[in-house]
């Protein structure tokens, strides 16, 4: 039994952020937005009602003299794509708070490569990063209540908070 295989040919148009259709022309790299930079700033601004955050605690019990690892989950609640933009390769911020509100830990940033990145969560999909913190052995770190903060470090105001004790 023979089946025809049947292939056509389709134009493709570039459209930009105004909904303006334009030609494409040879020999120039297709870009997906051209012109105003502010529509392009306000394509990639991720609404923290659109995201649910979600902190887990991968090591416990927490002892300070060894590591904490730490996941945090970004659930993409809205309609559309979102578009996450990285200036370097760290992607969490990971603080540990004392009963006053005062950082006591913040992960190390002398990890980061200079290298941007993307990230991009669809609708109704989720992103996971991880990192691991380890706890120093000086005397910043004492046994007790402490709050943990990670936040997504291009967007500060999408994080989530958890209390851990420290042994």
């Amino acid at each position: 039994m023979l089946t025809a295989l049947t292939i056509s040919s389709l134009k493709a148009i570039e459209v930009n952020p105004s909904k303006e259709r334009l030609q494409p022309q040879r020999g120039i790299r297709p870009y997906l937005f051209r012109g105003d930079p502010r529509k392009l700033e306000r394509a990639n601004t991720v609404d923290s009602r659109d995201v649910a955050v979600e902190l887990k605690i991968l090591t416990e019990p927490v002892s300070y003299r060894h590591f904490l690892d730490v996941e945090l989950i970004i659930f993409n609640q809205s309609r559309r794509p979102i578009m996450m933009l990285f200036p370097d390769t760290r992607r969490i911020r990971v603080t540990l708070l004392d009963d006053k509100n005062e950082e006591v830990l913040l992960s190390s940033p002398e990890r980061a490569q200079p290298i941007p990145g993307t990230v991009v969560i669809n609708q109704r999909e989720r992103a996971v990063f991880r990192s691991r913190v380890y706890l120093p052995t000086d005397s910043r770190v004492k046994p007790g209540i402490y709050t943990l903060k990670c936040s997504i470090t291009s967007y500060p105001y999408i994080f989530a908070t958890r209390e851990i004790y420290i042994k």
